[in-house]
């Protein structure tokens, strides 16, 4: 076993997948051949096909039914061991399982320690028990890819991490069990994560997002808490018990330590001008943190009052702090250890060396603090978050609840409702949200495999976001809370260019850039038909009208046009057919009755209305690089910069305008969901059943409608359906009725015999 005496005993096999040894005998399985077969173990001879014909032959087992023979150590008394016994060649060991730790004296028995310290190398979180000096065998929890941050929440023996590879948050078991990705969208560097284990939220500091968040422990309800005036956040840590969070802020010049209450108000700064400061803790009633610039780790009250240094010797680059009872203990980077000192300074010993390239560390205590307010009592009573706040000197709890981002409090102050108006962009590989005032974060979508988003869409009765994904030439939706996504058109026949959903009808209208046609499509993905097509057509950018059931492209054959047509593709009138250049993008703007767009090859942005007139450049001067556009209430909002900036400007005052939000990447698409009113579906004569009709609605009024169809169909005799439209030959007469026979030869009209169903090739005749 020392692995000299290697011999082949067989070769050239296809696919051994199971391997076993009993006896004289070796035993595998071929996965290809559908074998189970044995040779002899010593020379490789006497072949054996045992099973033959077995589909997925995978793994085996052998076992000997027989009593067991030899013996080692362990075999007697598990040698003393009050848990596991290890027969390693070095000779017998006693090993523990999950929290216990082995005792120092004895080094059999298992016992709970009073406390551990849990740390991250870069790609591996572990413990060791602070009772055994760093003598004992570390305990590997699980292996990521790149740690950013740890906490433990100590209720539900949980390890939280960051992964800043994959850009994720993340939980396990202290054993190692059941991995879970809690969080894996809209994070770009999160290198700070605190839990809060009374009110069961899990915060996190982003420091590429710039932002401060915080969901439940599993991820839901999240919120932005802080995006405004934040650098680089980092160091996160919480005072559940009096209702406040810390965490260092580092910008060009300086670092800070700022606190704000746990629902992100009340902010202020702590503490100024200090070096680099990426280590924060706290107890119950001071701060720690460790100024990597100045070489030292500091103290001071949670009002930033009665600073003191605590260690100023042998600190390089600490990296994390901690501390439990009378110790701070610190991760140094460069000296690969984690050490402590008590909090006064003195005894200065090393816990751990040898760790390559450490994170972060916690220290976890035995048992949790019987802590409690009134948000650990299910949830307070809230739907999503619960937050308590600020404790002041002799006064009693309170909390309040709040929603996810975007979501606003009910009149019950405990439960949320979704927004009815906010923005959609696009990006490349991405769909976020924002609201449309100004200063409002935005959030990502949680889709997975979203594609190349070319064009968006929204459907505000089933709050289903629709988009073109231009990589798989296909039309998508999702829900609005990143749930069952669905394929709804994928041909390969067809390439949709742009999309427009009717919010009464919930019909999809879409552009084919190969077919040179608009579209119209079922929400239950079935087919209406095309309504816009022929020789002089090639539609790109679309929009609707729902109102007044007009639906508005850009035609890009020949000279480039701005057309309107109704929803059926019926009474087809140009709008605007001279000073086009590269038309990219419309909106309609229903209250005013207009309709803008962006001209790429121009830079500008323009409008008309409804009826052609009134046309004017929207901007007096040239627009840096605009592409889609969108329009809400008194403004509209485009994309600019070279897809990096979302642009918005007042409709009327052209000086109220700026920037939304900057600093983007590859954006593409940006649309304004407005939502209607219950009262609006209500009225909208299509807005039940489809009006009634088989195939398209269109509302000749507020209150009234008629039904249309697509190209090649014609609206039947009730009104109400379609059929397939029939044109017989200049010898042939047409039935009135197409239900069956269509048309028959000319001779046979009035011939005395009735050849059409309705009979009315033998009418008229006199």
């Amino acid at each position: 076993m020392d692995g000299t005496g290697r011999k082949v005993l067989l070769s050239n096999q296809r696919h051994i997948f199971g391997f076993t040894l009993l006896g004289d005998h070796i035993y595998w399985t071929d996965w290809q051949t559908r074998t189970l077969e044995r040779i002899d173990k010593h020379t490789g001879g006497n072949r054996t096909v045992i099973l033959s014909k077995m589909p997925n032959m995978m793994g085996l087992k052998a076992v000997n039914l027989k009593e067991p023979r030899g013996t080692n150590p362990c075999s007697e008394n598990n040698n003393g061991c009050s848990h596991l016994c290890l027969n390693l060649p070095r000779g017998p060991v006693c090993a523990c399982p999950g929290k216990l730790t082995l005792d120092i004296a004895t080094k059999k028995m298992c016992v709970k320690p009073e406390a551990i310290l849990l740390y991250a190398d870069h790609a591996e979180i572990s413990w060791l028990s602070l009772e055994t000096n760093g003598t004992e065998t570390h305990t590997s929890v699980i292996v990521a890819e790149e740690i950013g941050a740890i906490d433990f929440d100590i209720t539900n023996g949980m390890v939280y991490w960051t992964d800043l590879s994959i850009k994720s948050i993340n939980s396990v078991f202290l054993n190692g069990t059941s991995p879970k990705r809690i969080i894996e969208f809209g994070l770009d560097n999160p290198e700070s994560l605190a839990v809060d284990w009374i009110g069961r939220n899990l915060y996190w500091a982003d420091s590429g997002n710039q932002r401060i968040e915080v969901s439940r422990l599993d991820g839901s309800s999240r919120r932005v808490l802080l995006w405004r005036n934040v650098d680089n956040p980092r160091s996160l840590t919480l005072d559940p018990l009096k209702g406040y969070m810390y965490w260092t802020d580092t910008n060009a010049k300086s670092s800070r330590i700022d606190k704000a209450a746990l629902d992100g108000s009340q902010r202020s700064t702590v503490i100024s001008n200090l070096g680099r400061t990426n280590a924060l803790t706290m107890d119950s009633g001071r701060l720690y943190w460790a100024d990597i610039d100045a070489g030292v780790i500091e103290s001071s009250d949670t009002n930033g009052h009665y600073r003191q240094q605590i260690v100023q010797d042998n600190l390089h680059y600490v990296v994390s702090l901690a501390q439990h009872k009378n110790f701070i203990y610190w991760a140094d980077r460069t000296l690969h250890s984690v050490r402590r000192a008590n909090k006064v300074g003195f005894n200065n010993t090393v816990v751990i060396t040898n760790i390559d390239y450490v994170k972060d560390i916690h220290v976890v205590p035995s048992s949790g603090q019987e802590e409690w307010n009134p948000c650990a009592d299910n949830n307070g009573g809230c739907q999503h978050l619960c937050f308590i706040s600020p404790v002041k000197l002799n006064s009693s709890y309170s909390h309040h609840c709040a929603c996810p981002t975007h979501y606003t409090i009910n009149a019950d102050n405990r439960t949320c409702s979704a927004p009815h108006h906010f923005l959609l962009f696009g990006q490349r590989q991405g769909i976020s949200q924002m609201m449309l005032e100004a200063e409002s974060p935005d959030t990502v979508v949680p889709i997975r495999e979203v594609g190349t988003v070319k064009t968006l869409g929204y459907d505000p009765q089933e709050q289903l976001i629709y988009w073109v994904d231009a990589r798989r030439r296909a039309i998508r939706r999702v829900n609005v809370n990143g749930s069952k996504v669905e394929t709804v058109i994928e041909n390969g026949q067809y390439k949709p260019h742009d999309i427009a959903i009717d919010p009464f009808t919930r019909h999809i209208f879409w552009s084919c850039s190969i077919n040179n046609i608009i579209n119209v499509t079922r929400p239950d993905k079935t087919t209406v038909g095309t309504i816009i097509g022929g020789y002089d057509q090639k539609p790109t950018a679309i929009a609707l009208n729902s109102e007044r059931g007009y639906i508005f492209w850009v035609n890009m054959m020949d000279t480039p046009k701005i057309q309107r047509a109704f929803l059926d593709g019926t009474n087809v009138i140009t709008l605007v057919n001279s000073g086009l250049s590269q038309p990219a993008s419309l909106t309609v703007d229903s209250a005013n009755a207009k309709v803008y767009w962006v001209d790429t090859g121009m830079m500008r942005i323009a409008s008309v209305d409804f009826s052609g007139r009134h046309r004017m450049v929207f901007n007096d001067v040239q627009v840096n690089q605009p592409d889609s556009i969108t329009s809400a209430g008194k403004y509209v909002y485009w994309i600019s910069n070279h897809r990096t900036v979302i642009n918005f400007a007042h409709k009327v005052v052209k000086s109220n305008r700026g920037f939304l939000k900057c600093r983007m990447q590859a954006l593409y698409d940006i649309y304004a969901v407005q939502m209607p009113s219950a009262p609006e579906m209500e009225r909208h004569p299509c807005g039940n059943a489809n009006g009634g009709c088989t195939d398209i609605c269109v509302p000749t009024s507020a209150d009234l409608s008629r039904c249309g169809c697509p190209i090649g169909k014609t609206l039947d005799s009730d009104n109400v359906s379609c059929v397939t439209e029939i044109k017989c030959h200049s010898d042939q007469f047409m039935c009135s009725s197409t239900s069956s026979v269509t048309c028959i030869p000319l001779d046979w009209q009035c011939d005395g015999l009735a050849d059409c169903e309705d009979k009315s090739d033998e009418q008229n005749c006199s």
